[in-house]
């Protein structure tokens, strides 16, 4: 086995409120399906046997017995390992340093908010070709300007990436712009070896990783490092381009070498604690010991092993296809509005995949770029464009849903309006309500005639806490 799949989750999904009010983010539903359904197919489609689940305690049940219905219901052959998170502060970093007894071999590492097509052969290539530390698939940002046209909404909050990459994709800078305090540092051992850097700010980490299982020796080692992406990412990349102070060593084959016995990374003193030397330690312990004896002893030195000791790259998706992260509610009815046209390619081992519009009472009208769940009833003179009605949902007679999504268990009046906004599920919309780039909490309700504009609302005993 090659690749150990974890999926992480375990998240609050904070940024999703009020969404994740009553449900875990995992199991929001994208396109008819639950959310984690999309990275247990993408691993299914490419073969994996099996996955580990890191998930919070207060989930893990429902979350569990969501995995198993999987298996019943849509043809999942994989199996899942569930592991419970101690804390719901726990950061990702974490969670994989909590299931390092579980990993014998390198690490494909996935958020349960990923919905993607992009093959993964095309980043196990980069990480094999180089021998990387970490690979990253990185994503452009999506083109919005269709939207754009059609919608009024706010613009979107998603946090931009500052990524540099070299001209072999290399990844030589990476750091999320909140975490910029005023200046973009580089480091001198960088621009020494890459004088040619490319930067973007319009790509994405799409938090799809392949890594090595020593990263776990170093996580172990260094408890301080909560976040994969905020901070175990930003160090292995700097630690391509900083060196080390090392101890020699005498060689074992001295007595037979002329020169002076030379040092490499793997020969680091273990009495010094800095992070970068516990790093490439663990780099060093996983590279052949004939390749390291052939180094020493060359005569010509340590510096293309020790180039290569800590290395990390990236696969820039192409935007023809899918990675999308369902991180925030802009970001959810994104997904939402790709399903219709994407969930029948994407899903090729469920026969199960193309949801198909039910029977609803009354007449109106459905754009063929809509999805339906079941036991949707509609009443006359609706209609529903490029828009999804999850499950069990009424809509009132001469009501429009356009670029939105209904939840499970919504109940929609007469003459309503609805535009570009989410609903989530037990709601309940009135008679004569227009709600455009709004979000309606769960089992909120939203008063007959009311006309509103990108607000929110929940629950008064919500708005309370608030």
């Amino acid at each position: 086995m090659e690749f150990q799949a974890i999926i992480l989750a375990g998240g609050r999904g904070s940024r999703m409120y009020p969404l994740t009010e009553d449900i875990p983010k995992a199991l929001l539903p994208v396109g008819n399906r639950p959310l984690i359904w999309y990275p247990v197919n993408y691993l299914e489609s490419v073969g994996f046997p099996e996955a580990i689940v890191i998930v919070s305690k207060p989930n893990s049940q429902l979350i569990g017995s969501v995995l198993e219905e999987f298996r019943v219901s849509h043809g999942v052959k994989m199996s899942f390992s569930l592991f419970e998170t101690a804390s719901d502060d726990w950061g990702t970093a974490d969670a994989l340093r909590a299931v390092k007894f579980k990993i014998k071999a390198d690490m494909l590492i996935l958020s349960c908010d990923l919905v993607t097509n992009v093959p993964l052969h095309l980043l196990a290539d980069v990480f094999r070709a180089h021998n990387s530390t970490a690979a990253v698939l990185l994503s452009p940002e999506r083109d919005t300007e269709q939207d754009a046209a059609t919608s009024k909404a706010k613009p979107s909050s998603t946090e931009k990436d500052i990524i540099g990459l070299s001209e072999s994709s290399q990844l030589l800078f990476f750091c999320s712009e909140a975490d910029l305090v005023d200046n973009l540092t580089l480091s001198r051992g960088m621009l020494k070896r890459n004088p040619h850097v490319q930067f973007h700010t319009d790509l994405q980490d799409s938090h799809l990783y392949l890594m090595k299982k020593w990263v776990l020796e170093y996580l172990s080692q260094n408890k301080n490092i909560s976040s994969i992406k905020e901070e175990l990412l930003p160090q292995l990349v700097k630690g391509q381009f900083q060196t080390a102070h090392v101890t020699p060593k005498p060689h074992p084959y001295a007595q037979f070498m002329d020169s002076t016995p030379l040092t490499t990374p793997a020969q680091i003193s273990a009495q010094t604690s800095h992070p970068l030397v516990t790093m490439m330690e663990m780099a060093s312990s996983c590279h052949d010991n004939l390749e390291q004896l052939a180094l020493q002893m060359s005569s010509g030195g340590s510096s293309d092993m020790e180039d290569h000791m800590i290395s990390c790259h990236a696969h820039v998706a192409s935007t023809g296809l899918l990675s999308v992260r369902v991180n925030t509610p802009e970001s959810y009815k994104e997904a939402n509005k790709l399903m219709p046209r994407l969930l029948s390619s994407m899903c090729p081992i469920d026969s199960s995949s193309t949801p198909q519009q039910q029977p609803t009472k009354g007449r109106g009208t459905v754009t063929f770029d809509s999805l339906i769940g079941q036991y949707v009833s509609m009443k006359d003179k609706v209609s529903i464009k490029h828009s999804t009605v999850h499950n069990h949902s009424l809509i009132g007679e001469k009501s429009r849903v356009l670029l939105s999504v209904i939840m499970d268990h919504v109940k929609m009046g007469d003459n309503c309006n609805i535009q570009n906004s989410i609903v989530c599920s037990e709601a309940h919309i009135e008679d004569n309500v227009t709600l455009r780039d709004c979000v309606v909490g769960f089992r909120c309700t939203v008063p007959r005639n009311t006309d509103a504009k990108g607000e929110t609302f929940v629950k008064e005993s919500e708005e309370m806490k608030l």
